[in-house]
């Protein structure tokens, strides 16, 4: 999926779109050991991610979303990513529709 579909990209994180194999939109986010070194960190990161993309209105598209952060990510910045990623849904959104 990765390789196929549109990419969107900011400063701290890459989403990969592609068509929906299923009826529903689903949602996946990577955060590795580079991004946050912390378990607790990259799960608080995931969890604010995923919540996000529940209320967005991309979920309502027919899409599979991966998100992956691009590099070494301080956890005081999780406001700034989740801006950026409102920013790259709402991208996404549009490219959906139309």
């Amino acid at each position: 999926m990765l390789r196929s579909g549109r990419k969107f990209s900011a400063n701290l994180a890459v989403l990969h779109l592609a068509p929906a194999a299923t009826p529903a939109a689903r949602f996946g986010i990577s955060v590795g050991k580079r991004a946050a070194k912390s378990a607790v960190e990259r799960n608080r990161i995931k969890r604010r991610a995923r919540e996000l993309f529940r209320r967005h209105s991309l979920k309502q598209s027919k899409a599979d979303v991966v998100v992956t952060l691009t590099s070494r990510f301080d956890v005081a910045q999780i406001d700034t990513l989740m801006e950026e990623l409102a920013g790259l849904f709402d991208a996404a959104r549009a490219r959906t529709q139309g």
